[in-house]
């Protein structure tokens, strides 16, 4: 939330020809929010290692959200590159070396998942909806906002950390705590203790000794 604040302080850039292709996505309804200016939004991203576009596997995308986050997650943008970089940090938390807690994902979204009324969905997947160059600029403009927000209020808040008043974690509860999405904790909402790497480099080099 105070990040999300920090960077809604950023005047955004928009350029003619996103407004332009934009007001594509104004007919219909369901998809009017997508037809505005640039804004700072919080909201749900998906992920597949296979890149996708078109009504059918959006669609197919947001039922899938939903399904795995017990309905507690609503589909808003794609992504591929959160997921990998959440992982290492992930790890590096479980062996104490990153503090999850602290972790603060930006990302812009530049173009549209499925065709607007009247287009195709392989014209929308190879099209060029304006929006990358400002997407480029504002995830800049809006950056600056919260790193000048975290070092400006750095000693009344940020230095001792902000206490989460939700569950932080992956699907499994590896860093304790019940998720409310997927299948719960698999670990009895214990923090998961990880072997050293020291620990098992040693048994390995055991085991190729007595081999």
């Amino acid at each position: 939330k105070l990040a999300v604040g920090f960077a809604k302080q950023a005047t955004l850039n928009d350029t003619v020809v996103a407004q332009q292709y934009r007001a594509n996505y104004k007919v219909n309804s369901a998809f009017a929010a997508g037809s505005e200016g640039p804004s700072v939004v919080e909201c749900d991203t998906a992920t597949s290692d296979n890149f996708w576009s078109g009504t059918l596997l959006s669609e197919a995308f947001e039922n899938t959200t939903s399904l795995f986050t017990n309905g507690t997650g609503v589909y808003c943008t794609t992504q591929q590159e959160d997921n990998g970089t959440l992982e290492s940090l992930m790890r590096a938390a479980m062996i104490g070396l990153v503090d999850f807690s602290r972790i603060i994902i930006m990302r812009t979204a530049s173009d549209f998942d499925r065709e607007f009324p009247g287009q195709t969905a392989a014209a929308n997947l190879f099209g060029n909806p304006g929006g990358f160059i400002p997407s480029i600029l504002n995830i800049h403009l809006a950056g600056v906002k919260v790193v000048q927000g975290i070092i400006n209020n750095w000693d009344s808040t940020f230095a001792k950390g902000v206490k989460p008043t939700n569950y932080i974690g992956d699907i499994w509860g590896s860093l304790g705590g019940n998720p409310d999405f997927g299948p719960g904790s698999i670990f009895g909402r214990q923090k998961h203790v990880v072997k050293s790497f020291h620990t098992l480099r040693t048994r390995v080099r055991l085991a190729t000794r007595l081999l």
